[in-house]
């Protein structure tokens, strides 16, 4: 019976052995992983057996069952956590033992990349550029022009120069060894400058009216503008950057610039443009000055009957900050700002294309503009319109206005007013004006329909010691 008992402790005291804790190890390739990231779990035997059946849990949950010492485990739905995995194993001689291993699952980086595209049309080096944004712990970036083939190294850890025009995909390393997202920046060429015709102007009258107008002019990057390369000579630029204009006879050589300075020559041969001494327009008949209230906007008439076809130009002094602008007929309407300015100059332009003067200028007429402060005037509300239209389409623009308290206030009764023609004749006057039964509508002393023009009046209220004059512009 003892030695039965002794053979019972001893196997006894074996089986606790296999039981205590030490009996295996275990670890993994790293404790520092990326998520979706592929890891592995080794548990070996510290006894030197060769073999441990072990199981590894996760949140109560086995995620790798082995029958050999190796389990791998991959993590897509974690990151910026630590994990505890726990490791419960036997030996192949029956040694139970427990480990613990803690992993950290970092987040996939974030990829925030901007562009240089290629600058100039078909140009024969490569200069478009990625960049990457935002990121310092970078261990090598990578890009490829086609998803299906090898991701290539940049040369360097911020940036992809040498780019050619394509699409590319992009990811960069992080330093813990985490692939980034992937990035996709298309790199753009502009199309080449090109043009579908052009049509030539001569330099009428010697003036410097030479144009060479391009239609479809498109490509590089706008806006553009002119220049001979070859003797350094910048020209002026029409509407739209599409006309070289203010030309001379000559031969002319043209290159075209876009807005990222790449150059192009348009022409193979010069591209001549002829002169001619044909008779400008005749210089616009206007009054030498006009007064008008601040803030009031303004007509000027030409009234020379040779330039009413004609466009008429109209600029102001270079340091007024007010832009020139073009009239469409010999009428030049300023708004309140123009208005308000010393002075201004008007050419006009003869614009029938069938011309011989076609593109030629007058010599400018100059007028001052005198502005007054009719604020502080109680005897005038406003202005005195300076133009109307007698022809019944703005039934508040078929007569001439005049807006003053005296014709407002009814006890006044002497109103006079008197209209007169550029030579000096009265045309028409009335005893009390009063804007409704007692009106100019444009007509004569016999009721005739005035032609269009400039007419001058004079306003008088005896009574009231108040006199003024002016001119009102009869637009039919």
């Amino acid at each position: 019976m003892k030695g039965i008992f002794l053979l019972l402790l001893s196997l006894l005291f074996q089986l606790y052995s296999w039981a205590q804790e030490g009996c295996i190890h275990s670890f993994t390739e790293g404790d520092v992983v990326c998520s979706g990231q592929e890891f592995s779990f080794s548990a070996v035997p510290n006894d030197g057996a060769n073999g441990v059946i072990s199981e590894w849990t996760l949140n109560g949950t086995v995620v790798s069952n082995s029958a050999t010492d190796y389990g791998s485990y991959v993590n897509n739905g974690s990151t910026d956590v630590v994990l505890e995995y726990i490791m419960v194993g036997t030996t192949l001689n029956g040694c139970v033992d427990t480990d613990t291993v803690l992993i950290t699952v970092l987040t996939i980086p974030t990829i925030d990349l901007s562009k240089k595209d290629i600058l100039c049309p078909n140009q024969s080096w490569m200069t478009g550029t990625i960049y990457l944004n935002g990121v310092d712990t970078i261990f090598s970036l990578l890009y490829t022009n086609d998803v299906s083939t090898t991701y290539s190294n940049s040369n360097s850890n911020d940036s992809i120069t040498g780019l050619a025009p394509d699409n590319y995909y992009v990811y960069y390393v992080d330093t813990n060894s985490c692939e980034s997202e992937i990035g996709e920046v298309t790199i753009i060429e502009p199309a080449p400058i090109s043009y579908s015709v052009y049509t030539t102007i001569d330099d009428n009258c010697d003036q410097n009216t030479g144009r060479i107008q391009f239609f479809g002019l498109n490509g590089g990057t706008a806006p553009y503008s002119f220049v001979d390369t070859a003797s350094g000579v910048s020209y002026n630029s029409g509407a739209q950057n599409s006309a070289v204009v203010e030309l001379s006879g000559g031969n002319y050589f043209v290159d075209i610039i876009d807005a990222n300075g790449c150059i192009k020559r348009l022409f193979s041969t010069p591209v001549e443009i002829t002169t001619s001494n044909e008779t400008p327009p005749i210089q616009p008949e206007v009054e030498n000055a006009y007064s008008l209230c601040k803030g009031d906007s303004l007509m000027i008439v030409d009234t020379e009957i040779t330039n009413e076809e004609m466009w008429h130009y109209y600029l102001f002094p270079a340091n007024s900050g007010v832009s020139g602008a073009v009239s469409l007929n010999h009428k030049i309407e300023l708004d309140p700002i123009q208005a308000n300015q010393d002075s201004i100059f008007i050419f006009a332009i003869q614009n029938d294309t069938s011309a011989v003067n076609y593109g030629c200028h007058s010599s400018p007429a100059l007028v001052d503009l005198v502005q007054t402060d009719c604020s502080s005037d109680s005897l005038v509300e406003d202005a005195i319109v300076n133009a109307f239209s007698p022809n019944d389409d703005n039934v508040e623009n078929n007569t001439f206005q005049i807006d003053l308290n005296y014709i407002n206030d009814i006890t006044i009764d002497d109103v006079r007013v008197k209209i007169y023609n550029r030579w000096g004749d009265v045309v028409k006057e009335f005893e009390n004006y009063n804007n409704t039964s007692s009106v100019w509508h444009g007509d004569n002393h016999g009721g005739d329909a005035l032609p269009e023009g400039t007419y001058f009046y004079t306003i008088e209220v005896p009574s009231q010691s108040f006199s003024t004059s002016g001119w009102v512009y009869l637009d039919l």
